[in-house]
């Protein structure tokens, strides 16, 4: 729910990005999670994990054509994740900006014993599809395993 709290505050700002507006399309669709017929909007946001560490479906999101599946790191230690099934127009200087409000309220969460990013770093934001599309395709199935 992080992330809807974000998004909320980015979308209250005067510059808002296309990203942003899908994004706030996304969110509104979340009200219509048990219609027969979703719409694009809704499945997205059905293969999010929109909790800390809830990873979402990544097979689901990465079979639609207008969807990519994101991850972002919030802390490396203890290890905070937010997975998400976000528009393929977003990318990750979008993500950065939405959740650098985050990382500057990191003061509200020190109680927690969380040791976010610095602020002038921001969450580390990786898209595993493209990872592996770059950087493993040239395996086969048996090799990745291994």
């Amino acid at each position: 729910m992080i992330f809807i709290w974000l998004i909320s505050l980015n979308l209250a700002a005067s510059s808002v990005t296309e990203c942003e507006i899908e994004w706030s399309k996304i969110i509104e669709s979340g009200k219509d999670l048990l219609s027969a017929n979703p719409t694009n909007y809704t499945k997205m946001f059905m293969y999010s994990g929109f909790t800390i560490n809830n990873l979402g479906q990544y097979d689901s999101c990465n079979d639609l054509s207008y969807a990519k599946y994101v991850l972002i790191e919030l802390s490396p230690q203890p290890a905070l994740l937010l997975a998400l099934c976000g528009p393929k127009i977003c990318n990750e200087a979008d993500y950065q900006n939405i959740f650098s409000h985050l990382l500057l309220e990191k003061s509200d969460i020190s109680s927690y014993n969380v040791s976010l990013k610095a602020s002038n770093q921001g969450p580390f934001i990786m898209f595993p599809k493209e990872f592996i599309d770059d950087h493993l395709s040239d395996y086969s199935a048996g090799a990745i395993l291994m």
